[in-house]
């Protein structure tokens, strides 16, 4: 994502305040499924890493 980007969720809008890519690390996200759930998470690891952390245990129920 770029900076200056603005999107809404939630009802609320938010901006990215600086560039954003899957080695970006100190990041706080928003994981929505398709059921129309959501999870809100923060890491101080890469975007990457933790996203295939999240894939994981969805793949193994945990």
């Amino acid at each position: 994502m770029f900076p200056g980007r603005h999107f809404f969720f939630g009802g609320i809008e938010h901006c990215v305040h600086q560039f954003i890519n899957c080695r970006t690390t100190f990041v706080v996200y928003v994981l929505i499924c398709v059921c129309g759930s959501f999870y809100v998470g923060k890491t101080k690891r890469s975007l990457m890493e933790r996203v295939r952390e999240h894939r994981n245990s969805i793949r193994t129920g945990n």
